[in-house]
């Protein structure tokens, strides 16, 4: 009989290993999903809890349109035409006014720096890249006295077409 006994508890003791298994398992499983859970939403253990953390502030920027102009420019195949525009990146409000109403100085500014180019120096990337700094470095110039401290980042060409 011992043998019979032996036979319906080893089956059954399958069960209750597997059941335990399973639970152990799930147990398992649940704490790493805990512990995920947590560490993400703290934003991981070196995260900066101060409050006084301050969001990053994005700044869209400030365009200031100059031209379309046409100049002419010189050659060694004699005068030639440079037709410009560009967009003039300011960094506030009180600089593109104070740009807006000085754009008859401005677009004098232009012609006379852009008239000394060299089609043939200026057909070239580094060659535009040498006149927009030009360009930049024309409107930082005073245009009047007293004037604001102008805040002028950058300049993009829209249109550089040489004729």
């Amino acid at each position: 009989m011992n043998d019979k006994a032996e036979q319906e508890t080893t089956p059954r003791g399958r069960r209750v290993v597997k059941v335990i298994a399973i639970a152990a398992l799930l147990i398992a499983t649940s704490a790493a999903g805990a512990g995920a859970f947590y560490f993400f939403m703290t934003e991981g253990p070196k995260a900066d809890r101060s409050d006084d953390a301050k969001p990053v502030e994005i700044r869209e920027p400030i365009y200031l349109k100059v031209g379309p102009m046409t100049v002419n420019i010189q050659s060694n195949r004699g005068d030639r035409l440079l037709y410009m525009s560009m967009m003039v990146e300011v960094g506030d409000d009180e600089t593109k006014t104070f740009l807006e109403n000085n754009m008859p100085a401005i677009n004098n500014r232009m012609l006379i720096l852009l008239s000394q180019q060299r089609a043939e120096n200026i057909n070239a990337i580094d060659g535009k890249q040498l006149v927009a700094d030009k360009i930049l470095d024309a409107l930082q110039e005073p245009f009047s006295d007293p004037q604001p401290e102008l805040v002028i980042e950058s300049v993009f060409f829209q249109e550089f077409i040489v004729q």
